[in-house]
């Protein structure tokens, strides 16, 4: 899913590709899972399970516009109708669950304490997105690409991975404690890697660890936020500062 943000008008992708791609996803996804299960000290499977389909369906409804050519209604280089989809998505989960606002940070009240540690840390991941945009370049730049770096990454990914996604391995994970707490944080920022890093192209599967690697640090960072904020506001600005910060470093 390297490509689910900027569309690639000259590649045709079949439908094929596009569930391969979902159904990978998940598998590939489904040992940490059961990993990180074995390690807390309750486990509910339906939760997880229910993460795993909608990690599935999240990365189906963002490609699904790279596959039907009738999707592209907002047209332009970025995959705007993948990310609305994802919203939808998302948002759609929210009100035929029972999940909560709550639960998957919808609030903006921060936990107290939070604000300085979250204010310095989204400046922190700002000016790493600048550093590396200066090193290898923030891609062409433009209007069209300053909106949706400013906007969709942050609103779309957030609300999925860090957001239902994350909430539902709470719940999968009751009562883990200390450095178990954060098991949620690890299994959500490994599936984001895999997510930015496999793709399936004519049937054939790749996976760019580079393109991996940097996502995943990010959930890291991202999931820290939502965990000591308890709200998604920090994780979503610092997901949307950092990538349009790149923009800018790829300037000089």
């Amino acid at each position: 899913m390297a490509g689910a943000d900027r569309r690639d008008e000259n590649l045709t992708r079949k439908p094929v590709d596009l569930l391969l791609n979902a159904v990978l996803l998940a598998a590939a996804t489904a040992p940490f899972v059961v990993l990180a299960l074995w390690r807390a000290p309750q486990r509910r499977w339906a939760p997880a399970l229910l993460f795993l389909a909608l990690l599935a369906l999240d990365d189906a409804l963002t490609s699904l516009p790279q596959h039907v050519q009738a999707l592209h209604v907002i047209g332009g280089r970025w995959n705007w109708e993948g990310k609305v989809l994802s919203v939808v998505g998302a948002l759609l989960v929210l009100a035929l669950t029972s999940l909560t606002r709550r639960e998957v940070g919808l609030t903006w009240p921060q936990r107290p304490g939070s604000l300085r540690s979250a204010v310095w840390l989204t400046l922190a991941l700002t000016a790493i997105g600048f550093g590396l945009g200066v090193v290898f370049g923030g891609g062409r730049f433009g209007a069209e690409t300053l909106a949706f770096q400013l906007t969709m990454p942050g609103l779309a990914e957030e609300l999925a991975y860090r957001g239902v996604f994350m909430a539902l391995l709470h719940r999968a994970m009751p009562g883990a404690e200390g450095a178990r707490a954060w098991l949620p944080v690890a299994v959500t920022s490994v599936a984001f890697g895999l997510w930015h890093g496999l793709s399936v192209e004519e049937g054939r599967v790749a996976f760019d660890a580079f393109s991996a690697l940097f996502p995943f640090l990010g959930g890291l960072a991202f999931g820290w936020l939502r965990e000591k904020t308890g709200s998604l506001v920090f994780p979503t600005l610092a997901h949307n500062l950092s990538n349009t910060a790149g923009l800018f470093g790829g300037l000089l």
